[in-house]
């Protein structure tokens, strides 16, 4: 669970209700767990930290008044998980009553605010021409488009937008909302697990969006293979107190009857600061239980054109462009993109480079915001 700062200079030996253990609110009828600190005016606010986004959620405090206090403040603090906790600014300051009661519990109301997770940004189709959005994930609705052509139509610079809405071409730290970083994930007849993979920085509209504010950082993940159910489990964005941490899952689906349906369904759990290992997250009982609010997206095997207009692939691979050039790093394969597959030699998730700029690729363009 998640767990909010409030500090008093009106209460001592104060506690909390432990808001996992019931209802959000006292006046719903039923009470939650009491959650008793002894530290001297700071008071352990329990709020649950699923959900969209944005949520606003009200809690109920508690605790001995203290006498002799001229200027009775209460501040909900910005620690010890300061990235979940936004109003104005990092904190939020109210006055308390006068006079505090023996007993009695006084309701505060904070808002908080989940980070937009990196897989949030992420559009739920493909292109299907220049200006248009796909309506469905078959191997055949996607339009396919050069780097240079994709760039021109869909980098950020491009200003491009359906229904009113930014989107752009994403760069190769934000594809990783979507793709292991460093590592491609194979599934090749065989069980193993990664640990601590460096997932470099994690980027989202060019700035740090897990942590707001913060330098663009290294994050980690683990991967436990499957080969059995053609499922890759991975808890990924580990860093310090696990602000951001998220659990994937990696589905395979393909149907030799409906080819064209064949696919690969990634679903995001948020895990933020629970003490949750990739052992615990990689087993179908997790997935099947408390998943209401699971996050899924779909990347369709399109395949690719080659350079005489062949269509080569399809049901079998799905390359998407990124907007990631990099001639000084890769000056062989200097045009990054992201590739599943699904083929007699394995199976996989990565992002990949190539020397060739003029293949026809996907587009899954991100959100600008």
């Amino acid at each position: 669970g998640s767990y909010l700062n409030l500090t008093s200079n009106v209460l001592d030996r104060a506690g909390g209700y432990d808001f996992a253990t019931a209802n959000t609110s006292v006046s719903e009828g039923t009470m939650p767990t009491w959650t008793f600190t002894n530290a001297e005016r700071t008071a352990s606010l329990r709020v649950p930290m699923s959900g969209a986004a944005d949520a606003k959620m009200q809690g109920l405090v508690w605790g001995m008044p203290r006498s002799g206090v001229s200027s009775p403040v209460t501040t909900i603090g910005n620690t010890p998980i300061d990235y979940k906790v936004y109003n104005v600014g990092t904190t939020t300051a109210f006055t308390s009553a006068a006079t505090f009661r023996s007993g009695r519990a006084y309701q505060v109301s904070v808002d908080v605010y989940r980070p937009k997770l990196p897989i949030e940004y992420v559009a739920e189709y493909n292109m299907a021409n220049d200006t248009e959005f796909a309506t469905s994930h078959s191997n055949d609705a996607s339009a396919y488009f050069t780097f240079d052509r994709a760039n021109e139509l869909f980098a950020r610079t491009a200003n491009f937008t359906v229904a009113g809405k930014g989107y752009h071409l994403p760069n190769i730290d934000e594809a990783k909302a979507l793709m292991p970083a460093v590592i491609g994930v194979n599934i090749n007849g065989t069980t193993f697990s990664y640990s601590n993979v460096n997932e470099r920085s994690l980027e989202v509209n060019g700035y740090n969006s897990l942590v707001p504010g913060q330098a663009i950082e290294y994050y980690y993940s683990d991967f436990i293979v499957n080969p059995n159910n053609t499922i890759v489990y991975g808890l990924r964005f580990k860093r310090g107190n696990n602000a951001v941490t998220a659990a994937y899952r990696y589905e395979f689906i393909t149907d030799a009857s409906t080819p064209l349906n064949n696919h690969v369904k990634i679903t995001m759990r948020y895990i933020g600061s629970s003490n949750t290992t990739v052992d615990n997250i990689a087993t179908e009982d997790f997935w099947n239980s408390n998943n209401s609010e699971d996050i899924t997206r779909t990347l369709s095997f399109v395949g690719f054109y080659d350079e005489t207009s062949t269509l080569r692939s399809t049901n079998e691979i799905g390359d998407y462009w990124t907007s990631t050039y990099l001639p000084q790093w890769n000056p062989e394969s200097p045009y990054y993109f992201m590739q599943i597959g699904f083929t007699s030699s394995g199976k996989w998730v990565k992002i990949s480079a190539h020397h060739n700029k003029a293949l026809k690729f996907a587009a899954r363009l991100f959100s600008n915001d």
